[in-house]
């Protein structure tokens, strides 16, 4: 069971609905606290255990968002961040990422993608909302290192069978476990057991590389 916490912007009553709507359906996932003022991190527990905390980027409008996030990582040292943001942009990520925040999600992909950011970071492991993924996947100017690339790329893609080719591109293209079982007919566990295959046959680390290899390949478009 992975427990979340949620920061949330106090006028931001529909987006608490809408994560706490995308959270109920998945059994393995808690929203066990939601707090609606960056002043009360400093009284939460460490003992409560949070793996996750999910905040508003709303927050930023008031110059609170960077508060939290080091309030957060202060008081809970090993509990991960997603924030929601109202514009993903790459200087964003980046600067939030020195913050020590993993997950990046667009407000209006809560549906789609707050579950795998969940995922992911609970894991250690970056999450990058497809959305801000144009912005930062590498693009093919004229360098001799990018035939190479590419032809190991496509090298690592013939290792895949057709259905770990299948839940590599839903995976890139931002779907959650559950919606991957769905459409395939397979049990989440299964389809965990081909994200592990994927990440290692195509020597992958995070998600932001399983979708920037998948973009380069055209199995999704940016």
């Amino acid at each position: 069971m992975i427990k979340i916490g949620f920061l949330l912007n106090h006028s931001s009553l529909g987006l608490l609905q809408r994560v706490w709507r995308t959270i109920d359906v998945e059994p393995h996932l808690s929203l066990v606290l939601t707090l609606s003022s960056p002043e009360v991190i400093a009284s939460l527990n460490k003992n409560w255990g949070f793996d996750v905390f999910i905040i508003d980027g709303k927050l930023e409008r008031y110059g609170k968002l960077g508060v939290s996030v080091d309030s957060i990582k202060r008081k809970l040292p090993e509990t991960k961040i997603v924030v929601l943001h109202e514009q993903l942009s790459t200087k964003k990520v980046k600067v939030m990422h020195r913050q020590g925040v993993l997950g990046h999600v667009s407000l209006k992909n809560i549906e789609t993608a707050l579950v795998p950011a969940v995922e992911f970071v609970s894991r250690n492991e970056a999450y990058l909302d497809s959305t801000a993924i144009s912005d930062v996947v590498f693009s093919l100017p004229e360098n001799p290192e990018i035939p190479e690339k590419m032809a190991a790329l496509h090298e690592r893609l013939e290792l895949l069978s057709i259905r770990e080719r299948e839940v590599y591109r839903l995976l890139a293209s931002g779907n959650s476990y559950q919606e991957i079982s769905q459409e395939l007919s397979i049990a989440i566990k299964t389809v965990r057991g081909y994200r592990t295959a994927i990440f290692r046959k195509m020597e992958i680390g995070n998600y932001s590389e399983l979708v920037r290899s998948a973009i380069a390949l055209q199995l999704i478009k940016e």
